[in-house]
Formats: structure tokens, C-alpha cells, sequence
């Protein structure tokens, strides 16, 4: 509010990130004689501010971490805030960092797949890494005001054999694993389950018939007696 009259206007106004705002002041003539033209007073639930902070995108990521393995990594993170608006997606990228003094930012960067993380996660594992390689791995959230900063880390990845052979051994079976031989074996299953299921009743079947079958054949043999 902009007390520029003995009764002042009171106007609430929203404002985002990056836009601008103004405030008039009306009747400049009746000025309080304490007043000053060109002050204005923000009233911020129910607390007088000299300065108020808008909306805007995110701020940095909190408690970022990342855990290498040899082809793999983990990348945790923790929320301090959503910038005023809530979180519509996290991005996480990863790259090389090369020792080439001609290229000192590295290679390109590569997106962590989903490309737009669910704000819900607090942890995603990145997968194709090489061994013995450093790495450099940045990530930001986004709100409706636009990507929030990036947070930045480095690490390098560890150097087993057992677990490199290991570890691209389950990786290319799962990129070669052919659905259709699972759906198979699940009908293959299923169908003894279900043959099992039938000899079952029939069993149960036979067993309460047989007493009614010995009532009815010795009720006939008494009536032909």
C-alpha cells in the first residue's frame, strides 16, 4: 500500500518473477507531512516489509548427491523450496569431463532417462556410464516460472572387472530380452494351473457321487426284491 492520503488506498497486487509493477499514488497533494513520495510500504501477511521476495523458478536442489558404481550411478537430492509454485518436473544431465584444455567445459551433455522426472522422486539411477571415467552431473527442478538453478557435482565412477562384466552382462540381456518368451512362459503356467485346477473338481466330483450312486443301487435292488 502507498500512504500518499490521510485515508490510503489499500491495494493488493500479485506480481511474478521477472515482471514488472507499478504503484501510484493519488492525491500527492494531501501528502502526510511524514510521508515520503517516493517510498512505498509492503504489507506482506499482516507484517510490514521493506522488501518482498516474488515468486520464481526453484531455487537450488538441497542434499544433492551421487554414489558411482562402475557403469552406474545414484543421484539423491532433497526440496528446500518450490519457489512459490509447485514443482512440475525435475531434469538431470550427466557428461564427461574431459582433460582437454582446449575443451574445458566437456562433452555433451546427456539427459538422464525420464527426461522430465516426477516431482515425487528424490533419487534416480543413471545407467551407460563407463568405468574409471569422472563425470560431471547437474540437476534443477522446474516450476511454472521456468528452470530453477542447476546444481552441479562431479564424480568418477570405480574400476572392477568382476562387477563391469557383471554389470554389462544384465544390461545387454535386459536391451536383448524378447517379451514374447515371457509371455509364453507365463501361458505355459498358467495353463497348468488351470489343468491342475480342473483334475482337482473332477475328484472332488467323483468322491461326493460315489455314496449317492451305492444309495441308488441298492434302493433298486430292495424294490425289484
Amino acid at each position: 500500500c502507498c500512504f500518499a492520503t490521510d485515508h490510503p488506498l489499500l491495494q493488493e497486487v500479485a506480481v511474478d518473477w521477472g515482471d514488472n509493477i507499478t504503484l501510484s499514488c493519488t492525491d500527492v497533494e494531501q501528502v502526510l507531512p511524514t510521508a515520503d513520495l517516493n517510498s512505498v510500504v509492503w504489507n506482506h501477511e499482516g507484517r510490514r516489509h521493506e522488501n518482498i521476495q516474488p515468486d520464481a523458478p526453484p531455487p537450488a536442489l538441497v542434499n544433492v548427491t551421487i554414489h558411482p558404481s562402475t557403469v552406474l550411478a545414484l543421484l539423491l537430492w532433497d526440496v528446500a523450496s518450490d519457489g512459490g509454485y509447485p514443482i512440475i518436473d525435475f531434469t538431470a544431465q550427466f557428461r564427461e569431463r574431459y582433460p582437454d584444455p582446449e575443451d574445458p567445459e566437456g562433452g555433451h551433455w546427456h539427459s538422464v532417462m525420464p527426461e522430465h522426472i516426477s516431482p515425487n522422486v528424490r533419487q534416480i539411477d543413471i545407467y551407460h556410464l563407463d568405468p574409471n571415467t569422472t563425470y560431471v552431473f547437474k540437476i534443477w527442478a522446474t516450476n511454472q516460472l521456468g528452470h530453477g538453478e542447476a546444481t552441479l557435482l562431479k564424480a568418477k565412477t570405480l574400476h572392477d572387472i568382476e562387477e563391469i562384466e557383471l554389470a554389462r552382462h544384465l544390461l545387454d540381456g535386459a536391451e536383448k530380452f524378447d517379451t514374447r518368451v515371457w509371455v509364453a512362459a507365463v501361458a505355459v503356467v498358467m495353463g497348468t494351473l488351470l489343468l491342475l485346477a480342473i483334475g482337482t473338481c473332477y475328484l472332488l466330483y467323483k468322491e461326493c457321487d460315489i455314496p449317492s450312486s451305492k444309495y441308488l443301487f441298492h434302493h433298486l435292488i430292495n424294490r425289484l426284491l
